[in-house]
Formats: structure tokens, sequence, C-alpha cells
């Protein structure tokens, strides 16, 4: 039978129970203060005492409240010593709110995050302390190093070749625009715009993939960055990879820090980073221009521009058929200085490669590049 000495928490090997019904109280309106003692003792003090192997908290952020003298966070704070192993669990995105986030990973470790403001300077700290590793790894083997940038962001070695849809013909007085749509197996289709010369007809082009953050339509306008690449010789070939012109998820940004929120955390739980899966859609594009062959494709080189130019920076090196890319105005240009030492930037789920910084950063890539790489 049930031992009388033992609380309700020492008799069974597991509970559940809502963080609210046990939270400290400090007092109530009609009650003692023997009466609020008496049951922070039943419910509080024996919880915490109970002595558990486990304890998980689902939907912890609600632990951090809006100061230490919240009951939750009191409770956060109990919790977090009545056993060994403490999980805390949430799907609640962090907000921008350092002292409450510091609030609730202080429940994990008091020693690694003594203040608020290392929340924020660890991570950079790490990262820093990195690069020395950083550099040997690149020092040793470059191409084993290009390898592990390869795996990191989630492109297969081998990709399949993408089918090709064309679509509509237009013409102005200084392009002829062709629509395409690329889509591999099992992938999202990429709509992309190939504008040429209008009076070169046989002769063999020098190709400019572009990817523009602002869209394929935008850079398109007359007097625009497009009409300026065009010429006798070149033609470009404008993409908008997932996530960007076209795609672009405006829904995300009205709740989120970015408009690629929603996407950007769903491609890194399935182990295929947003930046990874953009990488795929502007090397399907030279899929099909390796495909027409050099008799129609004189060369194939590369723009990023905003947004877009880290994605072009991985294309670049990791396919040696991109001559040159050249980066205009990159919106990172180093995860160190620009994203971890700014840590409350807009707009920097597109970018995330978890585990990256443990092999490399942006500039090794730039690195790598040597003369092919120019930015503007």
């Amino acid at each position: 039978g049930d031992n009388p000495d033992q609380s309700p928490w020492q008799r069974h090997n597991q509970v559940i129970c809502s963080m609210d019904s046990i939270k400290p109280m400090e007092k109530r309106r009609g009650w003692s203060m023997e009466r609020v003692a008496e049951y922070n003792r039943k419910r509080f003090d024996d919880v915490i005492s109970a002595g558990w192997d486990l304890i998980v908290v689902d939907e912890a952020h609600r632990l951090q409240g809006s100061t230490e003298q919240v009951a939750r966070y009191k409770l956060g704070q109990g919790l977090a010593d009545a056993a060994p192993y403490l999980l805390l669990l949430s799907a609640t995105p962090h907000q921008g709110k350092s002292d409450g986030f510091h609030r609730l990973v202080n429940l994990l470790d008091a020693d690694a995050f003594p203040d608020e403001a290392s929340v924020a300077d660890i991570s950079l700290r790490l990262a820093r302390r990195l690069e020395t590793e950083r550099q040997r790894f690149w020092t040793g083997n470059p191409a084993k190093a290009l390898a592990k940038v390869r795996q990191l962001i989630g492109l297969p070695k081998n990709l399949p070749q993408p089918a090709v849809e064309r679509g509509s013909q237009s013409q102005s007085d200084w392009a002829r625009v062709d629509k395409f749509t690329f889509q591999r197996p099992d992938d999202m289709p990429v709509p992309a715009l190939l504008f040429r010369p209008p009076g070169n007809i046989d002769q063999a082009l020098d190709v400019i993939v572009y990817a523009d953050d602002r869209g394929m339509q935008s850079a398109a306008r007359v007097n625009g960055p497009i009409r300026k690449l065009v010429s006798e010789s070149t033609a470009v070939f404008a993409v908008d990879v997932r996530g960007l012109g076209e795609t672009r998820d405006q829904g995300s940004n009205a709740k989120y820090h970015s408009h690629s929120h929603r996407v950007g955390n769903v491609a890194t739980h399935i182990g295929q980073p947003l930046l990874g899966q953009r990488v795929r859609d502007l090397l399907a594009v030279v899929d099909y221009l390796n495909e027409v062959g050099s008799e129609r494709v004189r060369s194939i080189r590369m723009v990023g521009v905003g947004a877009a130019a880290p994605v072009a920076l991985h294309a670049a090196a990791l396919d040696a058929r991109i001559s040159e890319v050249e980066l205009r105005n990159p919106t990172v240009s180093s995860w160190v200085k620009d994203v971890l030492a700014q840590p409350l930037r807009r707009e920097m789920v597109d970018h995330v490669v978890p585990g990256a910084l443990a092999w490399y950063d942006l500039p090794d890539l730039a690195r790598q590049l040597g003369a092919r790489l120019r930015t503007r």
C-alpha cells in the first residue's frame, strides 16, 4: 500500500502535471500566510525534493518569465536543482528578448551563461576560437575541405539531370526573352528567364547565371542590371532560387524575423539547409548549359546579388564549370562577423548551415576561388 510518509510525487516513477499547478505562490486573496506555505510545501517543495532522475519541461519558454521574481521562473530554478538531468522542450522561436532567453539557458548551465551578455558572446567567442582549426583544415587538403562543405550544405555529389520546360517568348529592343522552368526529380521547380542579344542567332555566347534576392523580374526592369550585362556576345540566365523572387514567403516575415523563416527551419530539420537547396537550383541551370554544349555556350559565369551572393559563392567553389563569380552587395560575407557578431540582424535564416563554423567560414571559400572571384 501507499506509504503515508511519502508525498504523492514520491509514490510514482513517472508523473505528468502542468507547470502552473506546481509553481510557487507568494499570496492569494483570502489565504493566510500559513495556508500559502502549506500549499507551496505540498506542491512546489515536495516536487523538487522527490528525487527525480530526469525532469522534462514542455513549452519550456514559459519558464523564462519577465523577471527572476516570476513564479514560473522560480519553478524553473527549483526544477533545475531537483534532478541530475533537465530537458527543456520548446518549438517557439527565439523572439530576440535576450534577458528572457538568458534566464532560460541559465537554468541549464549557470556557469556557461553567467550573465545576459554572454548568451550571444559565447557563440562568438567559440567561433573565433575555431578559426585556427578552420585554417589548419583548409591548409591540409582543399579537395577534402570542399567535400565537407558539400556534405554540410546537403548537396549530393551526383545530382540527377533536371527536366527542362520552355515557356513563352518575348522580345524587346535589347533582348530576346525565353521563359524556362527547371525541375530535378522529387524537387521543386525553378523558374528562370533567358535574355539573349536579339542579333545573335548562331554564334556561341558567354552566359551569366544571375541570381538576385529581389527577384529576376525586378532585375530585368528597364535600365536594370540584367540589361547592362546583355551584349552581342553575352546572354543572361536569371534564376529565382527557392524562397526568393516568385517563391518568396511573404507571410513568414509578418510573424518572424525573416521571409525565409518557415522554409529555412523546415530545411534545417530535414538536413538540407536552404542555402544548399539554393545552390542546387543554380546548378540546375549550369547542368542545362553544360548539356547545350560548347558550340553554343562559350563560358559560364555567375553573379549573385544580396542574399543570393553566398549561394553563388558556394556554387562556384563547388563547381569548376563556373569560370568566374561576381558577388554584388552580399548580405553576408562572413558568418562570424555578419551573423554571430550581429545576432539580431533580420533575414539571416537564409544563411544558416548547422555546424559549418567548425569547418569553414565564407572567406575560406573566397580564398579557394582566387582570381575566379570578384566582389563589388
